[in-house]
């Protein structure tokens, strides 16, 4: 495709799509016994396979805009492809998928404090919410309140509405 007009190049876009379709294809485990747990855990790995790539590409190339051409940049990873990623895990019921979904968020903070000039990795209340409906399904409250905590004390110190919570 590096040959290939930019405009028919594959963007972070093309991949969040490809997780939203395999998102539509992972059922809940838990209440469709019908559904092949195998299938479903190789399609999510899948999806942490598309996010690796994306972030190992994004490192190689420095990660400065200023130095990529503009088509260079449109494969970094953002908030968009991380909640993607975040919604399939929580989709699909299985048991591992709020630890999944709460280290895709840690990898989204680790990716914003190596790379500040990333502003749309920053975790959102969106990513947040999504990590939280997931401990929630596992009744895990204390898990849940500590997220709350901690989007309210982000939101305190940075004043930033895309992580304000909602309550």
């Amino acid at each position: 495709y590096h040959k290939a007009s930019t405009a028919l190049q594959p963007d972070v876009q093309s991949f969040a799509m490809i997780i939203d379709t395999i998102s539509s294809l992972v059922s809940d485990t838990s209440t469709n016994p019908s559904v092949d747990k195998n299938v479903c855990v190789r399609l999510l790995v899948t999806v942490d396979d598309i996010i690796e790539w994306l972030v190992e590409i994004a490192k190689a190339r420095k990660a400065s805009d200023d130095a990529l051409p503009t088509n260079e940049t449109t494969l970094r990873p953002n908030v968009v492809l991380f909640s993607s990623a975040m919604n399939a895990w929580v989709k699909s019921g299985l048991t591992e998928a709020p630890s999944q979904v709460e280290e895709l968020l840690e990898q989204m903070k680790r990716l914003n404090d190596e790379f500040p000039h990333w502003e749309d990795v920053a975790p959102n209340k969106i990513a947040y919410s999504t990590v939280i409906d997931a401990w929630a399904k596992t009744g895990n409250i204390d898990k849940v309140q500590s997220l709350l905590q901690e989007m309210r004390e982000i939101y305190l110190e940075t004043n930033d509405e895309a992580i304000k919570p909602g309550l």
